[in-house]
C-alpha cells in the first residue's frame, strides 16, 4: 500500500488532448476560480499483474482492501484532528 499526495505528482500531463484526469480536472478548476481541494490523498494497491485487463480481483488485492479502508479512515481521522501527517502505511 503506498500513499501519495497531488505534489508527488507536479508536472503530470494528460495522455493526449482528449483526455482529462484527475490532473487537468483540477488544474481547470483552480483556473475557473471554483473550490478545488488543496490536499488530496491517494492511496493505492499495487496490482501483480498490469496488463490483464477485467476479471476477478486476485486474492493479494483482495486481501489488502480492508487494510487499505482502514488506512484510509486513519487519514481522515487525522484531518480531523489536525494530525494527517503522522499517518503511514
Amino acid at each position: 500500500m503506498t500513499r501519495w499526495r497531488v505534489s508527488d505528482f507536479e508536472g503530470v500531463q494528460g495522455g493526449g488532448p482528449h483526455y482529462v484526469g484527475l490532473f487537468e480536472t483540477l488544474q481547470l478548476g483552480r483556473s475557473l476560480g471554483l473550490k478545488v481541494p488543496t490536499e488530496i490523498e491517494i492511496v493505492t494497491v499495487e496490482p501483480a499483474d498490469c496488463l490483464t485487463v477485467g476479471g476477478e480481483m486476485t486474492e493479494a488485492v483482495r486481501a489488502a482492501v480492508d487494510p487499505a479502508v482502514r488506512f484510509c479512515e486513519e487519514i481522515v481521522r487525522g484531518w480531523s484532528s489536525g494530525h494527517a501527517g503522522n499517518v503511514s502505511p
